[in-house]
């Protein structure tokens, strides 16, 4: 054998005696001397001769060597692959192969290997195979393929024997089988809506039906396609809050692991809901009588439009706009054309006086073009002597539309509240659907510290609640803070809703001897730069004299500095900017009362005006968080002052001819013996503006034409007051609801305003355009 030690000895005789040479016959070096033990490294059949010599001769003699391998041993290892498929070459390390895994009807193919080489067996010897639960039982051979019909644990129960060719003994491998219960159907389902057409603010019902699997189902999952609404359950109810045609999906979890989907889709009609707060008819304090009116401009030139108005009973509670069936007035508005309600409670609903709550607009699919529909409510108890108030335009509906508190535990803020020697405020809440509400409220200074006591707020669907004297009241109703002892001119509410789908906080800051409301909203968007336009400090017709305060706050939890650039025309028409950077702590209100005076620190007898002016804020540092800014302007008389206010204006606020929204409109101005309207407008800020141009056109309530004037708006001269009063002074009808289009735009986005005066008070109340298609 290979390796196996042999012994060659050679004999001779001689004088003198002979040496001996061995050559092994495998080309290795001879031996010098006898015996020799040696062994060979390969098998082979070899001559081994042997050579005696002495100085008489020599002589040889010879022997053969048969040197043979040794038989193979083998290994045999079952492999067992599953519907064509190997088990363990899913197996990233060692896989054992003492059983496998399989279902009944799985197809099997057994295969034999050696276990050390991984040769396939079936040249190296003869493969017999017994399969003792599995069909067919016996085979021979590579590659048989066999089969369970039931499940079970079966030890060894397939079994090779290996008979090798060589002589050597057989072999027997046995493998355990492990067969699972044959799989479940597939699961099938399929969903069905109570309709396939509804509407916003309608319930549908959505049932699943699913079969197959294992015949236990674990959970139904609903996505109802409208980015919003997920539901659970083999049946379940959902209420659209805005129109399309909706994909909905259903996913049926059998308890046994599969999943199934299906969907059907449904058509939400194109209702739409605008909803304004604060309507009123009632008495409040000090005398006060406060009504409001309503106005709806229809700014499509070619279609009329039909709206159906009804009121809501801030004293009782609906549970869905179905609450209001056969309580809608139907209203019908040609092109351009304005409707008007004074006294809405009164002129529309036919109610008595003790009435307040909120006016829901609605409008099918045939209003093509949005509506403009402003409210304003205000004191009529001056009499002769004027009236003061305030404009909220209305909001659009149902889901709140980007406008208040979209989600629980967000939170919006009030800044520029005031509660100082000479006025107080007020804080209301809209619920803008129609699931009840829970909202919590809370007050800070101006250096961040808290007011008083957290204030909650419910409300019931599309209810409004107003709490009079918020910060001072006491609980639960208010605040409870002694504003005797430290009167605050300058703080925030903060309001987080609790519980609920979108609400539209606003407050009102009346001043205790005019008893003049200033509106407080929250920003829409809040952003990180402002354009405030209109902070001026001029005298005004009917001896007024408007100044401006300005608010910032900055609500990040670092300290900030932000810029803040006033630009003005003076006296002599000169365009003029002064700017600086001004640090502000985390959580810090700075409140500029008669902005410009203090800005330009003007002596108290400069009478010059300060006119078509407005004011830049933006960061001053790398926090490009969002602030809030908000700003007044009001008149100083003997009575107290009369004004307005409004938030910081943004990019969400602008038209332009190449975006989406490409008019602005200003609807319920007024231009009689009464009232004046002057309209404002102005460049967005940033740094890519150009020049600017349009048309402003004037239309009275019947829609008729009454004037125009182009607006040039230049990067030298980026903004333009108008009276309307002396655009419409020669044209004649009715001029007591009058509206404005701006359009054909070009250039860089424009945004704008409108105040319309008292005559006799003194009092501004502010329109903020609407930018539309």
């Amino acid at each position: 054998k290979p390796g196996q030690s042999v012994t060659f000895t050679c004999s001779a005789t001689g004088s003198p005696t002979p040496t001996y040479s061995i050559d092994f016959g495998d080309n290795s070096n001879p031996a010098r001397f006898s015996p020799v033990t040696y062994s060979y490294s390969q098998a082979n059949a070899y001559t081994a001769t042997c050579t005696a010599s002495n100085s008489n001769g020599q002589t040889s003699a010879s022997t053969n060597v048969i040197v043979t391998q040794a038989a193979q041993v083998w290994a045999p290892e079952i492999w067992v692959l599953v519907n064509g498929v190997d088990p363990c070459a899913l197996v990233p390390f060692a896989c054992s192969r003492s059983s496998f895994n399989a279902k009944v009807t799985d197809a099997l193919t057994a295969y034999a290997y050696d276990k050390t080489t991984g040769q396939d067996l079936s040249s190296a010897g003869k493969l017999d195979w017994t399969f003792s639960n599995a069909s067919p039982a016996t085979g021979s051979g590579q590659a048989v393929r066999f089969s369970y019909s039931q499940a079970g644990t079966f030890t060894s129960d397939v079994q090779l024997m290996f008979t090798p060719n060589n002589g050597t003994a057989p072999s027997t491998v046995k493998v355990n089988a492990l067969i699972a219960p044959p799989p479940y159907p597939p699961v099938t389902l399929q969903v069905q809506a109570s309709t396939p057409n509804g509407a916003i603010g309608a319930p549908i019902t959505f049932t699943a039906t699913a079969g197959g699997g294992s015949g236990s189902y674990s959970s139904y999952t609903w996505d109802f396609g409208d980015q919003s609404g997920t539901g659970t359950g083999a049946t379940t109810s959902y209420t659209y809050k805005k129109a399309g045609t909706f994909t909905v999906t259903c996913t049926v979890h059998d308890a046994a692991g599969p999943t199934q989907t299906a969907t059907t889709s449904v058509t939400i009609s194109s209702v739409q809901l605008w909803l304004v707060p604060g309507v009123a008819w009632t008495s409040g304090q000090g005398g006060a009588e406060w009504q409001s009116d309503l106005s709806i401009f229809n700014p499509s030139p070619t279609s009329s439009m039909a709206l159906q108005i009804a009121f809501l009973d801030g004293t009782q509670s609906i549970s869905s706009i179905a609450d209001l069936n056969g309580k809608w007035k139907t209203v019908s508005i040609s092109p351009q054309a304005t409707k008007a309600f004074v006294n809405i409670i009164s002129s529309l609903f036919n109610l008595v006086k003790g009435n307040f709550g909120a006016v829901l607009v609605r409008g099918d699919g045939s209003v093509a073009t949005q509506p403009v529909i402003t409210g304003s409510t205000y004191d009529v108890s001056r009499g002769a002597g004027g009236t003061v108030g305030l404009s909220l335009a209305a909001i659009s509906l149902p889901s709140g539309a980007g406008a208040g508190i979209q989600a629980a535990g967000d939170v919006i803020e009030l800044v520029g509240l005031r509660d100082a020697a000479t006025n107080h405020t007020n804080l209301a809440i809209a619920n803008l659907y129609t699931d009840y509400v829970t909202a919590e409220v809370t007050f800070w200074g101006a250096d961040g510290t808290q007011l008083g006591q957290p204030v909650t707020m419910q409300l019931n669907p599309f209810g409004v609640q107003q709490l009079t004297n918020v910060l001072t009241a006491a609980a639960p109703g208010g605040a409870g803070y002694d504003k005797a002892a430290t009167p605050v001119d300058s703080y925030r509410a903060r309001i987080r809703i609790v519980s609920g789908t979108a609400i539209l906080p606003y407050a009102s800051v009346i001043d205790d001897v005019s008893k003049d409301p200033v509106l407080v909203t929250g920003a829409k968007v809040p952003a990180s730069s402002y354009r405030v336009p209109g902070l001026v400090r001029t005298e005004g017709k009917a001896n007024t004299l408007w100044r401006s305060d300005l608010v910032v706050y900055n609500p990040s939890a670092s300290a900030r500095s932000i810029q803040i650039v006033y630009s003005w025309v003076d006296g002599a028409g000169i365009g003029r900017t002064s700017g600086a950077s001004i640090p502000f702590g985390p959580g810090q209100i700075i409140q500029w009362i008669d902005f410009v005076k203090l800005w330009l620190s003007l002596p108290e007898s400069d009478t010059n005006p300060y006119i078509n002016a407005f004011v830049d804020v933006s960061p001053a540092d790398a926090n490009a968080d969002p602030i809030l800014v908000t700003f007044r302007v009001y008149n100083e008389t003997p009575t107290g002052n009369v004004g307005l206010g409004a938030p910081g204006f943004t990019d969400a606020d602008v038209a332009s001819a190449t975006g989406a929204k490409k008019r602005l409109v200003l609807a319920g101005l007024r231009s009689d013996a009464n009232y004046r309207s002057n309209v404002a407008l102005f460049l967005a800020s940033g740094s890519n503006v150009s020049n600017a141009g349009a048309t402003l056109k004037v239309y009275d309530a019947n829609g008729a034409f009454l004037a125009s004037a182009g607006i040039p708006l230049t990067v030298a001269s980026p903004f333009i007051q108008l009276s309307i009063d002396s655009m419409v002074a020669s044209s004649g009808g009715d001029k007591s609801n009058i509206s404005v289009v701006v359009e054909n735009l070009v250039g860089s986005p424009i945004s704008g305003y409108a105040t319309i005066v008292d005559n006799r008070s003194g009092d501004g109340t502010l329109i903020q355009a609407l930018p539309i298609p």
